[in-house]
């Protein structure tokens, strides 16, 4: 019959070795875990109008586009708000309506892909496209 007090004991040691274990991993990476999103400084909040570029020790928070008329009362059958990233058109906001004898009808779907901000690193360019008037930034130094 096996000795169960000292299974017992021996479980217990291996657990408190685990722990402690954790316990040193947990304490190690703490000092990294401080450098996660670096420290970065508020610098000032931007309405972007043509091509500009994150400056370097910089980053932008793309937090809103400002449309213009021509994204709810065009002529076309989907209506789109753009951006460019690099040169790049992005796709903002869109509308797709339904026609029928060349009459408006009711909106099929309306979606948005800026459901929380856009980070731009430095070097990054952005500017407005199709139905955008103003891109909403604010840049914090990384410095």
């Amino acid at each position: 019959m096996p000795n169960t007090h000292f299974m017992k004991t021996r479980i217990l040691i291996l657990n408190t070795h685990f722990m402690k274990t954790k316990i040193l991993l947990l304490l190690m990476a703490i000092p990294f875990l401080g450098y996660a999103q670096g420290d970065l400084q508020f610098s000032q909040v931007k309405l972007v109008s043509a091509t500009e570029t994150v400056p370097a020790g910089m980053v932008w928070k793309v937090t809103n586009v400002m449309p213009s008329t021509e994204s709810v009362s065009g002529t076309n059958n989907r209506r789109t708000v753009n951006v460019k990233v690099n040169g790049i058109s992005i796709i903002i906001k869109a509308t797709d309506f339904h026609r029928e004898n060349n009459i408006e009808g009711i909106t099929n779907s309306a979606w948005t892909t800026l459901s929380g901000p856009y980070w731009l690193p430095a070097g990054t360019t952005l500017a407005v496209d199709d139905n955008c008037v103003y891109i909403s930034v604010i840049e914090f130094s990384t410095q």
